[in-house]
Parts: C-alpha cells; structure tokens; sequence
C-alpha cells in the first residue's frame, strides 16, 4: 500500500450546498493540487490520480472523503476508485488517545512541536471569491505536511499488535481473529461490533 495524504479546501461545511475547491494530496513526498473553476474537471483529475495501492490518510478524513463523494455523485461521477480506497483517520487515533476528547491540528502541532503555519479553512470561501488560488493551495500544504509529520510520529501506534484483551474479546464476540491484526483494527472492530 501506498501513503496517500489528502486535504481539501471548500466553500464550507456541506457538500449537498457547497464546493470543493481544492483536493491536495501527496504520494511520495511529491504534492499535487487540484484546483479548478469547473469542480466536475477537478473531480475527475483527482479520481484519474488515485491508485489501487493508494491508503488515503487524513485528519478527519471521513470530512474530506465524504465531501468528495457526495460532490462526485453530484456530478454524476462514478466514486469507486475512492470508495475502494482504505483510509486511515489520524483524528480518530488521537481520539482514542485522548479518551473521546476531540484537538484541532494546531493544537496537535504544538504538542508535537511540529512546524505549522495555521491557516484556518474557514476563509477559503473568501480566498475562492477574490481568486487566491496560492492561498488555498498554500493552506492545503500546510494542512497536508502537518498531516503526514503526525503519521509519522502516530505510526507505532498504528502498527502496534492487538492485545490478548482485545483478541479475547473479539473470540468471545464470535469474530474471527486474523493473524497480525493491530490494536487499531482490533478497536475498529470492536467499536463496529458495539454499535449493532
């Protein structure tokens, strides 16, 4: 698999009334924007960009994948090539982590003392109405570099085996147990269990 770092900018918070104004994403340590006035060409360059092997990791990743979603149908575009992509979510991590209390990425950075120049999303309207492509795109860096900075130092955690706890439980549940499964999967799991 494939490290995919993605962040988008819109013109606000729901996709049945707002736009995607930018997809940035990053494989490999090259970024690539999709920034476009006509949203369908935007939609179908980003979709043509995805891999098979490409895990699309994010901070808050359900926001971005669904708005993308939701705006790929709206345009009537076939979103398997996302659907089918596995994601990683570092806020539900952090989350966990946190025992349910949910940070912003600044406050992240500044415990990790990560470098971080904060540009709040919410003034990407105001950059998509005066024209600032450079000031979105550059939002979206900063956004996207913090991202894969956080991946790295959460990534122990990502890979660290399930416990006997959690193995147990799961056996108990009926549910079968594959060999190597992390403590994260085993928690996706047992959260997906609970809530049937």
């Amino acid at each position: 698999m494939t490290d995919l770092y993605l962040d988008i900018e819109s013109t606000g918070l729901y996709a049945i009334v707002h736009r995607a104004v930018c997809v940035g994403a990053m494989r490999g340590g090259k970024i690539e924007y999709f920034i476009e006035k006509d949203e369908k060409k935007m939609l179908e360059n980003f979709l043509a960009y995805l891999n098979v092997d490409d895990t699309l990791i994010g901070f808050n990743i359900g926001f971005d994948y669904g708005f993308l979603v939701l705006r790929c149908l709206k345009h009537k575009l076939d979103p398997s090539r996302l659907i089918a992509r596995p994601r990683i979510d570092l806020m539900d991590i952090v989350v966990r982590l946190l025992n349910g209390s949910k940070v912003s990425l600044q406050t992240l950075a500044d415990f990790f003392r990560i470098s971080y120049t904060p540009a709040s999303g919410k003034f990407a309207p105001e950059m998509w109405e005066a024209g600032d492509l450079d000031a979105i795109r550059h939002h979206c860096l900063s956004d996207i570099m913090l991202t894969s900075e956080l991946h790295e130092r959460l990534l122990s955690l990502l890979n660290e085996p399930a416990t006997a706890k959690q193995l147990q439980y799961l056996r108990d549940l009926g549910i079968e147990v594959k060999e190597g499964l992390t403590k994260s999967e085993a928690s996706k799991i047992l959260d997906g269990a609970r809530r049937r």
